[in-house]
Order: C-alpha cells, then structure tokens, then sequence
C-alpha cells in the first residue's frame, strides 16, 4: 500500500502512544505540520521557543516512555539541544524531527537562511550526534528504513534520535506492507549456558551471605523490571537501598527499605550498611556526582553488577546475560522466605504546625508533602527543591521527578506542561525557586492556552539560593529581578484566564492554600516566600562540598549565611 512520509512517520508515532508532538512551527517544518493537522488522532502542541519544547518533550516522555519533539532546521536544533541532552543524560527518549532545507538546495550547497552561508549541512547533524544516539537525512529512497530503525532504536535504548525530514518531501509517497507490523521493544535472548552459569553463582553467593543488600538505581525502570526486582526483594527477603537517582521509585515505607545511599552523604546508617555488604547486587547504577556524596561511594569490590548485556560477579564477567532474562531467572528459583523484621531506617522527617511561624526550607516540604496523593507527579526543580524532596519520605504511589544528572535550571516547568499532555487524569505538582522560574517561564503561558491545570509551589527568596551556598552568600550576581508572579496568569492571557494564584508568608496561611488543592480546575500558582539565605539542611553540605571539589583550597572562601532558622 501507498502512504506519504510524513504520515507514515505519523502512523509510526501513534503505534507508540504518541498522540501530542511538540514543537515550534518554522517554513521548513510547515508542509508537515500541514499533515499533522489533518490527522484527527494526533495533534501538534505549539512552544513559544525549543528550549522549553524540549523540556516538555521530555516531560511527555517521562509519563508516555516515549515523545516526539518537532524543530526547524539548525536555528532550532541548536536551541533546543540543551533539553534534548537532558533527556539523554535520563534516558527519556524523544523522537526529534526536524525539518530542514529542501533536498535540491543541500545538495547543491545553496547558501539558505538557518546556515553559516557555508553550503555545510553536515554540521548541525554532527553536533546532534555528539548527544543522540543517532541522525538520519531521509529520503525517498531510504525513508520505509530508515524511520523505523531510528525509532526501533529509540524505543529498545530509550535514547533520542534526530530524523532529519526536507521540507519537499513529505507528502511523497512510499510502498509499506499491508500487514506492517507495529515497533515493539525487541529483547535478544541470553546465551543459555552463561545465564545457567552467572544465575548460579549469584544464587551460591546468596545462600552463603550473611549481610545480603540490593542496591536500587533508575534502570529498573528502564529495563521495565522494576515490578519483578520488587518481587525478588520481597521474596528473598533482602534489605534495599536506593540511590538519589532512585529516590521513591519503592514504597519509602517498605520494611525492607534501608534508605539513600550516596557515600559520604547517605542516610544514617545506610552507608555502613551498603559499603559492608558480603552480598551486594545491584542493576547497572550509575554514580555520578549528584548520587555518590561527591565521589565518595566505596561499593564491596566483590559486588555483583547486572547491566543491559552482561553481568559482572566480582571480577569475572558472564557475557551475553541480558538483564531480564536473569530476573525471570531468579523468578523462577526462588522461594518465598520467612520475612524478616522490619529494617527501615528512614523517619518521617518531624513536622510541628505553627500557624503563626514564618515558612522555612526546613519545614516546607513536609508540610505539604502530607497534601501528596497516590498518582500525583511531583516535580523537583533543581535547587532549594529537589534538595528539599531529598531530606522528606515520599508517599507510596507518588512519582517524583528531578534532573538529577543534567540539571539544567528551569527545565521542571515546560516538563510539568509535558507531562499533563501525556496523563492529564493525573495532578501535576511543581516545587521550583524563582531563578529557575524565570527561565522558562514561558511554558506558565502555554499551559493557560492550553487549559492545562498545574499545581504551582514557586519559592520566591530574591535569586539563586544554590549558587549562594556554593559560593557568592552575599554577592549581587546571585541576585535576579524581582517579579510580581500573582500577575502572571493575567498577563499570558490578556485577562482571559482562570488560574487561581495565592500567596504564602507563614505556615498558617500556606495550610489554608493546601486545603483547597482539590478544588482547583485551571490551575494555581502559590508563590512561598523564603529568606535567600535559608535551605534545606541538606545542602549546606553540599555546598561546601561543591565549593572543595570546584575551586580547591587555594580561591575565595564563601561567608557562611547570616540567616538562621
């Protein structure tokens, strides 16, 4: 059967659940852009730039498994890779179709608008290359291909992928099969014999262990085995720990649950409890700054590490074992064993209601952490506040979401907006600081014009709290300008909107608000004021930290803050 490239691209997105592409219309995108609107089962959803485009890609991701994000050749490529590298960093695959020049004009290396005026139209593709996991220039020739085997390896590596489509091809037609399969996320079985060999000697570790520990990271997620590792946990009756990156993918409430271990920095007592493992198993963790205690993660050096296509017992590896085979695996051999007693070690952190108490950083977050529901999304911003997610225990059934590797300020905003396209049903709560705020605030106007309903926590404290405890306490490039946010729902819609916005000094006056969350139908956005000096406990720690490991000892020492809580 016939079908143009650019509803095909269409049908292939809408196999996977993709029913919103988000984007900035640009002349070389705009053909396609005219087929999207002419399928009923696929909208676009316009940014007011791609950065946030991306940001929101990524949010869809995080809530869909899978996005589609559309640019405009090079101009906004570029402005959109720093989100699009943050899905990366996270493993939130998006789709990336960007529509560039005509095929006749990059052939012939005409000097077009969007370019260096060099006739290159291989530079922008290599700098998407250095993030995604790969670029293709479709053709007519190699479009039925080529587009699958971009998205079939977005799906199985849930890695973007940039699909470069000309503006003066899409709606020319290609054959496809009647009977065209949909892409699935393909598993290569194990070698039989290694996954018999690596499954037994992980059992004969196990059985001779006297102080076993499953360490948890963010890739039973990604190799969808995070309900069967749960099992396995239960039915072995081992304690487990999570890293940040990990942080409330369990029930924090779990017996078996020991609590964060980040090295130096984890919770009281998880670290002895990790480090002293004789039997420490953990799937493909990956320790970078934000997770390790500034490097300071010391895991037994006869741990076993399972990842994507092998599995490391020691220092002897079993190739060809592929991470869910050897769950199933230990599915299938284990046996429910006598529950142990309770070795949780995590406490509600303690919450005093004062009405009449200014809100700190200390007390904010499990004050409203007890509003939390089962379904809700909880987004962290970078800063004061995905420190603060850090320090409370998260209900079961709540998901947070934070960019614990990128980082890019700004960023839980526009994947706030995101991610209520993919699971409107569900409320979406935000926790952001006013610098990050700032940033994309742009995303706070699409979601009126789209009649979207966030729950917005904006901690108003005059500028970059994590910057200052890093370094510059008192210094004015810290500081941001000041904003009137109970204005904004107005202004991004010229009076039209029924966002609700309130405001918050106390504790008292912030209850209130809490009480009314339900309620709320078009959104609100309750700005909290904190003094600037004030955070988390958490990260005075971690700002010296960062300061040692960013500067050494021989630069300007950072005053300690002046305010006390």
């Amino acid at each position: 059967m016939k079908i143009t490239i650019g509803d095909y691209i269409l049908k292939r997105l809408k196999e996977l659940n993709i029913n919103h592409i988000i984007g900035e219309p640009g002349d070389f995108n705009l053909e396609f852009l005219e087929q999207i609107s002419e399928d009923d089962d696929i909208e676009f959803v316009g940014m007011s730039n791609e950065l946030n485009a991306a940001f929101a890609a990524d949010g869809y991701a995080n809530e869909n498994g899978i996005s589609a994000l559309m640019t405009t050749y090079s101009v906004g490529d570029l402005n959109a890779l720093g989100g699009i590298a943050g899905s990366v960093a996270e493993h939130r695959p998006i789709i990336i179709i960007s529509g560039t020049p005509p095929l006749f004009a990059m052939r012939e290396r005409k000097m077009t608008h969007h370019t260096l005026a060099d006739g290159d139209y291989e530079n922008v593709r290599r700098a998407m290359n250095e993030f995604v996991d790969d670029s293709v220039l479709i053709t007519h020739e190699n479009a039925r291909y080529e587009i699958d085997r971009l998205i079939e390896r977005a799906v199985r590596y849930s890695k973007s992928v940039n699909i470069e489509l000309p503006s003066n091809i899409a709606y020319l037609d290609i054959e496809i099969e009647d009977d065209l399969k949909p892409i699935e996320k393909k598993k290569t079985k194990s070698d039989e014999e290694r996954l018999e060999a690596a499954a037994k000697k992980i059992a004969q570790r196990f059985e001779s262990a006297k102080n076993p520990v499953v360490l948890i990271d963010e890739a039973v997620a990604r190799y969808d085995v995070a309900d069967e590792v749960l099992e396995l946990i239960e039915r072995a009756q081992v304690p487990f720990a999570a890293l940040a990156t990990a942080k409330a993918y369990y029930n924090e409430s779990h017996p078996l649950y020991l609590g964060i271990y980040q090295g130096d920095e984890s919770d009281d007592g998880v670290q002895e409890k990790v480090e002293n493992s004789d039997f420490l198993i953990s799937i493909e963790p990956v320790f970078m700054q934000a997770n390790n205690g500034e490097f300071t993660s010391k895991l037994p050096e006869d741990s076993i590490i399972i990842n994507a296509d092998y599995t490391k017992i020691g220092e002897e590896i079993f190739e060809a074992v592929y991470v869910n085979d050897l769950v199933d695996l230990g599915l299938k051999n284990i046996s429910q064993r006598e529950k142990i007693e309770s070795v949780s070690q995590t406490k509600e952190k303690e919450f005093n209601f004062d009405a009449d108490k200014l809100i700190r950083q200390e007390d904010f977050y499990a004050q409203i952490a007890r509003y939390f529901k089962e379904n809700d999304v909880v987004y962290g911003e970078t800063g004061t506040a995905s420190h603060g997610l850090t320090e409370i225990k998260i209900p079961d059934g709540v998901k947070l979401v934070r960019s614990q590797i990128w980082g890019s300020i700004g960023a839980m905003l526009p994947m706030q907006m995101g991610g209520m396209l993919a699971s409107p049903e569900k409320r979406h709560i935000l926790l952001i600081g006013d610098g990050s705020f700032q940033v994309s605030a742009q995303a706070l106007s699409r979601m009126i014009y789209n009649k979207q309903n966030p729950i917005i926590f904006l901690i108003d404290n005059d500028g970059y709290t994590i910057e200052r405890f890093i370094m510059g306490m008192k210094r004015d490039y810290n500081d941001i300008p000041k904003w009137d946010y109970s204005l904004l729902p107005q202004a991004f819609s010229k009076g039209q909107s029924n966002m609700k916005t309130a405001e918050a000094k106390t504790q008292g006056e912030l209850e209130e608000i809490l009480k009314t969350l339900d309620d709320v139908d078009e959104g609100i956005i309750i700005t909290v004021y904190m003094h600037q000096e004030d955070s988390p406990e958490v990260m005075v720690g971690y700002g010296k930290n960062k300061e040692d490991f960013n500067f050494g000892k021989r630069g300007p020492e950072n005053p300690e803050p002046d305010f006390k809580a």
